[in-house]
């Protein structure tokens, strides 16, 4: 149709050239078309080719001297509104012009008339012309009641952009008063279905967003949303900035869930999507897109959005939104300690508000200068900054709102850092007033100043303000990260969990400072039991879930996520610059891909449920002689880092914290001519570190003294403590503490909380051992071409009869012969044939993956399988980023630097082939490499694993963080696997094969798994392997009976 009438205005054109022969009728015919080409273009969003044929027909108007016709002021009514919706660079002012002009044609009290006072009230409002605006609205009241009376539609349009006009002067109040007037106008006139009124509503959403009314926000953007996609489109700008401001409204709720799913419903917002627009709109949604982004700890991207809107602020020519952009975007600087970029950001932003009238933005300027200045250690200039910002919020009556309560908490800090502490105090607890007045009690931003609140009380030694600022706190965050975690992915759950676990370090540290208060300590303990794992146990937990999952379209998502990440580890380990680009997308949709798969099993379960045990569900737990302790460590000035017991029996009315040793203490031991720290470094000195009571008495006699009567304990390790076999310290020259106590080496006390399997741990088994690392190339192929692991399982029937020799005669202890080179290990073999003939005795099914057979393709087969044990008789590795750079060390595979899971990359085991395609510089992509790194392990499926005995040396080491020990034994666990035996050292061979033989032993016979290993221990004291060197150098993690 449309083609058809550019072929009939065409024809009308070449009759016009000739004037003489052209009538009126013809003349305005001409202009009347381009008016509604121009208004078929703006039906469809498309203002730029509005504007060109509207234009058009202005001039045709003029050019003819039909200024006179009835449709010409109508095409200066259009081209202005055109201009106002496109809102470029100089288009409100273009706007404006079309308008007066218009105004000035049209009769008085006509519809008409009434109809462009009311259009002009909205062009004077968006560029800044408050008086004229106000002026123009008086009129437009008086004729559009004359006209049509106070009940009509028209008159509703009137009061929107009345509200309009008023929110621009920053009457958000008057706002407000006339946005619901028109919004029940619209309703009572059943026009609810129109762009006008979902217009309104986006614009009163955003009136009661200035008073953090947020509810009432998202209820009216809710119901806008739908009406603006309907009628123009979800391309378009105002449906793209309708659900960034839902989301954000969500977000200042303290819904980031919410936040994060509308986003993600409505494709997000890239900054690829805005490239070249100088649409305002657009940069106020990007600006809201980057405010959720922040909330979420995603501090770079934030900026890069904020740096996009204030980049269209500029090309638009509009410095004062722009210098709004700025403070915003100096604000995540700040939370990413760029302060001087930050500070740039605001000196340059300054001026311009001053001078710009900006005054609603003054305030939040001098809190983010204060900021600066706080951390550049300037504490003067930051208290008068943060003084400036509370006066600018004054001055504008801003004292309700939550920024307001945030500029308080700040001034607060400062005032405390010069020894205010009481004032700092009283003005930390009107912040808290505030912001539970505007967001209620239980608002995330609560814990921060219920944090501080706590801080001054510990600092003016009211025990009992600590206590009670601190649980609230620690309510409100831990609630909040349940909340939050239960939507994000592992990689967002650790971003987020590190704007967050500030609060949660400190805990010892207040208990330590007022120790007769036992709300602190328990709060301690909860702290301890929360933080234990968090990100491992919700990864763990999030896997369980979805594995059970029935849902074909979730499987097939998690199966495609699974090979995703396989694919990355290849590229990973390839290190080539061809592969970044396909390292790149991969990553992108892995991380897209376990967004979708968080989301989707919210339906089948919450993965975060188990994650709320409390030191009373511990205390049930335990028996009549049990002990529970988690250690934990805290900075102590002048001692260094000190290390405290959190002690918990059986109906207990509370924890109870005893100060154990500091780093002071520990420098101050000597065994022979080294102190503590070098002793731990030789095998020489670890042997005098557990033949002395030295540690013992620090560590150990606190915990004895408080509970005599004990007879087991459960402990969680802490920084030093997890690298200590502290189970095996002595008690005196004939008992260690595992043969008095029962010991049991936990991950968290929360483990005993635990439903325990009753199956029997050993049903089936896989042993690796005397595995050829030189195993050729072509072997390796032929391997994987027959792929004989995926083969019917050859279970032992009958052993090869080798000749052995006992290693032990032969070397010394504390020989050269340890699985800590690329060497054969040929005690492996003898110690992987006797416990598979162990094994076959008691009619365990075991499969044997000796010599060329134990590959990596081998092991990873497993996953998903039925087997309850597997051992692993192999060379381990552990590199430290420093010992890896400066030793010249081969990792398997690049770190992802600042990740939870990049120490995975730095440890593993070497399983058959590993010096082969180690040495090789052009190995086949299909085959592994057969370095199995602790990453590896972590995308397994070994749920269904109870025991991994790992045979090779420092498989217990990795860095130490307050989540836990990242290394092997973390791989594992993401796995699945419920217990672990791993070393803390280098270990003789001819001692694991020792250790491990008596293990099995006990196992077989019946013994649980602490008993077995207990017996195993006794029995290498007793036949020739009494160094601690060798029998102290392996220990259980998580084997309850």
């Amino acid at each position: 149709a449309i083609e058809m009438e550019n072929r009939v205005i065409a024809l009308r054109c070449e009759l016009l050239s000739d004037q003489k022969a052209v009538s009126y009728g013809d003349r305005e015919f001409l202009g009347v078309r381009d008016n509604e080409q121009g208004l078929f273009h703006s039906y469809k969003g498309d203002y730029a080719g509005a504007i060109e044929f509207g234009s058009q027909a202005v001039e045709t108007f003029e050019a003819y001297g039909l200024q006179k016709s009835n449709h010409y002021p109508v095409a200066l009514n259009n081209l202005a509104a055109y201009h106002s919706s496109r809102a470029e660079k100089g288009d409100y002012e273009k706007a404006i012009e079309m308008g007066e002009r218009a105004l000035t044609i049209l009769k008085k009290n006509t519809p008409a008339y009434a109809a462009a006072l009311n259009s002009l009230i909205v062009y004077y409002s968006q560029a800044g012309k408050n008086a004229q605006a106000e002026q123009t609205a008086q009129q437009a009241l008086k004729a559009v009641a004359k006209i049509y009376g106070g009940g009509s539609s028209e008159y509703a349009v009137l009061l929107s952009n009345l509200s309009v006009q008023y929110a621009s002067m920053n009457r958000y109040d008057r706002a407000v008063e006339y946005g619901i007037l028109s919004r029940d106008l619209y309703r009572a006139n059943a026009d609810t279905l129109s762009l006008p009124y979902a217009r309104l509503l986006t614009n009163l959403a955003a009136f009661h967003s200035n008073f953090e009314n947020h509810e009432e926000s998202i209820a009216l953007l809710t119901e806008a949303l739908p009406i603006v996609g309907s009628i123009e489109g979800e391309g378009h700008v105002d449906y793209v900035r309708c659900p960034a401001d839902l989301s954000a409204a969500n977000n200042k709720l303290g819904d980031s869930q919410n936040a994060e799913e509308v986003s993600r419903a409505s494709g997000g917002l890239t900054i690829e999507a805005v490239s070249g627009s100088t649409d305002r709109r657009m940069a106020y949604a990007l600006s809201k897109e980057a405010g959720v982004q922040a909330a979420a700890g995603n501090f770079e991207r934030a900026c890069e959005l904020e740096s996009q809107a204030g980049e269209v602020f500029r090309e638009y020519g509009d410095s004062l939104s722009m210098a709004n952009s700025f403070i915003l975007r100096s604000g995540y600087l700040n939370r990413m300690r760029r302060y001087e970029e930050a500070l740039e950001l605001v000196q340059r932003a300054m001026p311009i508000l001053k001078r710009n009238g900006g005054v609603a933005s003054l305030p939040q300027a001098y809190n983010n200068l204060s900021i600066i200045h706080h951390y550049h250690g300037d504490r003067e200039k930051a208290c008068e900054a943060a003084l400036l910002a509370i006066d600018a919020y004054r001055e504008q009556g801003d004292t309700l709102s939550s920024f307001y309560a945030k500029a308080l908490a700040n001034l607060s800090l400062y005032l405390s850092l010069q020894d205010s502490l009481s004032l700092a105090l009283s003005t930390t607890v009107r912040a808290i007033r505030v912001m539970q007045n505007v967001l209620g009690e239980n608002h995330p931003d609560n814990a921060p100043l219920f944090f501080n609140a706590a801080h001054y009380s510990n600092l003016l030694h009211d025990s009992l303000a600590v206590a009670e600022f601190y649980h609230k706190a620690l309510r409100i965050q831990n609630q909040t990260i349940r909340n939050s975690f239960s939507h994000k992915t592992a990689h967002e759950r650790e971003t987020y969990w590190n704007t967050k676990n500030y609060l949660y370090r400190v805990a010892p540290t207040f208990a330590f400072m007022n120790p007769r208060c036992d709300s602190l300590i328990a709060d301690a303990y909860d702290a301890k039991l929360f933080t234990n794992g968090l990100l491992l146990n919700s990864e763990i937990n999030f896997r369980k879930l979805l594995l059970q999952v029935k849902d074909s379209v979730m499987l097939e998502k998690y199966n495609r996520l699974d090979l995703l990440r396989r694919e990355i580890e290849a590229w990973q380990q390839e290190n080539a610059s061809e592969s970044a680009e396909r390292l790149a997308a991969a990553e992108a949709e892995a991380e897209q891909l376990e967004k979708e798969l968080v989301v989707g099993c919210k339906e089948y379960g919450d993965f975060m449920t188990n994650l709320s045990t409390g030191w009373r569900d511990v205390a049930a737990s335990l028996s009549e002689n049990d002990l529970a302790v988690e250690f934990v460590s805290l900075h102590v000035s002048g001692l260094g880092e000190t290390y405290a017991a959190l002690m918990l029996r059986k109906d207990a009315p509370c924890p109870v914290m005893r100060i154990l040793f500091s780093d002071y203490d520990l420098r101050k031991l000597r065994y022979g001519n080294a102190d503590f720290f070098a002793a731990m470094k030789t095998h020489k000195g670890l042997n005098a570190i557990y033949r002395d009571t030295l540690l013992t008495r620090l560590v150990w006699q606190p915990v004895l003294d408080y509970m005599p009567n004990v007879r087991r304990i459960y402990f969680s390790p802490s920084g030093l403590l997890h690298q200590f076999a502290i189970e095996c310290l002595p008690l005196d020259s004939t008992q260690v503490m595992s043969d008095l106590y029962a010991c049991h080496r936990l991950s968290s006390t929360a483990r005993l909380c635990e439903k325990r399997s009753e199956e029997n741990a050993l049903h089936r088994a896989a042993v690796f051992g005397g595995l050829d690392y030189n195993t050729d190339l072509a072997t390796l192929i032929a391997l994987r071409e027959r792929r004989e692991w995926e083969e019917e399982e050859r279970f032992i029937s009958s052993l090869a009869d080798d000749e052995a020799f006992d290693l032990a005669a032969l070397e010394p202890t504390d020989s050269l012969l340890t699985r800590s080179g690329y060497g054969y290990l040929p005690g492996t073999l003898t110690e992987a044939e006797q416990i598979g003939e162990l094994l076959m005795q008691e009619n365990v099914p075991t499969l044997m993956r000796l010599g060329q057979s134990g590959t990596e393709e081998s092991f990873k087969a497993l996953g998903g399988r039925d087997y309850s044990l597997i051992h692993i008789a192999t060379h381990g590795f552990y590199h430290t980023v420093s010992s890896a750079s400066a030793g010249g060390a081969q990792t398997a595979s690049g770190d992802e630097q600042g990740s939870s899971d990049s120490g995975l990359n730095s440890c593993g085991l070497l399983l058959s082939g590993a010096n082969t395609i180690l040495a090789e510089k052009n190995r086949p992509h299909e085959v592994e490499d057969g370095v199995l790194t602790a990453r590896e392990i972590s995308t397994l499926d070994l749920r269904k694993v109870d025991l991994v005995v790992l045979s090779a040396c420092k498989t217990g080491v990795g860095e130490v963080r307050e989540d836990g020990v990242f290394g092997l034994q973390r791989g594992f666990k993401k796995a699945g696997v419920r217990s672990l035996i791993m070393s803390l050292w280098d270990v003789n061979d001819a001692a694991t094969q020792q250790m491990m033989s008596s293990f099995y032993e006990g196992l077989t016979q019946g013994l649980s798994l602490q008993g077995a290993f207990s017996k195993a221990r006794r029995e290498m004291r007793q036949n020739g392997f009494d160094d601690p060197v060798s029998w102290a150098a392996f220990v259980i993690l998580d084997g309850m009976d």
